[in-house]
């Protein structure tokens, strides 16, 4: 919030975070990327609730096609593996189905476009 000059509450964008982090950021292309990456991520498990806080600092975009892909295959086969880590975490039965089906939603809908 503090990157965007936002109050909390105020509704910005990916493209304001970019463009604001751009202009202090002394690595853009890393943080580009790591921006894109928590983008994917987000829509990886069905974030409907994605605001400002969630966010730390990150850049301005300008990856090209074959990087961005990169990043979304590689997040979506690291999600693909969550439940594994929940069991081992000690997840309950309970729990696992609950976020199951947000989940494999998400990471299934990336997996599709990937095909395109």
């Amino acid at each position: 919030m503090t990157l965007c000059e936002a109050n909390d509450g105020e509704r910005q964008d990916y493209v304001t975070i970019a463009e604001r982090l751009a202009t202090i950021s002394a690595s853009p292309a890393e943080d580009l990327r790591q921006l894109w990456r928590r983008i994917v991520f987000g829509l990886a498990i069905n974030n409907t609730d994605d605001h400002l806080r969630n966010h730390g600092v990150f850049a301005h975009f300008g990856l090209s096609a074959v990087e961005a892909r990169t990043i979304v295959a590689e997040v979506v086969q690291a999600v693909r593996q969550w439940e594994t880590i929940a069991v081992r975490n000690f997840a309950s039965t309970q729990e696992i189905t609950v976020f199951r089906s947000v989940f494999d939603q998400g990471s299934h809908i990336l997996a599709s476009v990937m095909k395109d």
